[in-house]
């Protein structure tokens, strides 16, 4: 019997790739009825060897390295982000307005060419595996536009509840009563 392939795509940074690390820790403890990979930056290539460490070669999860700047690199140690200026603001509506045009800078924190090079990438990854199933991290946005692209059967796998993401979607009064924030 073929086993289904999943391929995982995350940052680096614990806070988004814990939980596709602890999906694929349970899917190594449950079952050896998937064939795993995962795509992050070098960084994670450490948590990926501990859980191999804790089943047989043929049900180890495949690592592959995505070269570049993380997502932490990118956005905290360039100043051209201001990172730290815009920390230090009070939390006005004033400054709320001001800061809007930078959360573009937030989801995609790479200069062009980083981008793109990440784009390419992360097809090439998503091609090679060819995946029945490729889960996601909402905030690596290469890993996005990849699968909006070549259209895999894909999903986004994230440390937010669902309501963070539809409240955009509610008109004004169901934000009120249906999913307050």
């Amino acid at each position: 019997m073929t086993k289904n392939r999943i391929l995982f795509i995350t940052n680096v940074e614990l806070g988004q790739a814990n939980v596709q690390l602890a999906v694929i820790q349970e899917l190594l403890a449950k079952t050896d009825d998937y064939d795993l990979h995962l795509a992050s930056f070098g960084g994670l290539s450490q948590a990926i060897d501990s859980l191999n460490q804790t089943t047989t070669p043929q049900r180890a999860v495949t690592f592959h390295e995505l070269k570049g700047p993380t997502w932490k690199e990118a956005l905290f140690e360039r100043s051209e982000h201001k990172w730290k200026e815009t920390c230090a603001l009070a939390p006005t509506w004033w400054n709320a307005s001001r800061l809007a045009p930078m959360m573009t800078r937030i989801v995609a924190p790479w200069n062009r060419e980083e981008l793109v090079d990440l784009v390419l990438q992360t097809e090439k990854v998503v091609k090679d595996v060819d995946a029945d199933l490729v889960i996601v991290d909402n905030l690596f946005t290469p890993a996005i536009t990849v699968c909006y692209n070549l259209n895999p059967k894909w999903s986004v796998l994230s440390p937010n509840s669902y309501r963070e993401f539809i409240l955009g979607y509610q008109t004004e009064f169901e934000r009120l009563y249906q999913h307050p924030p």
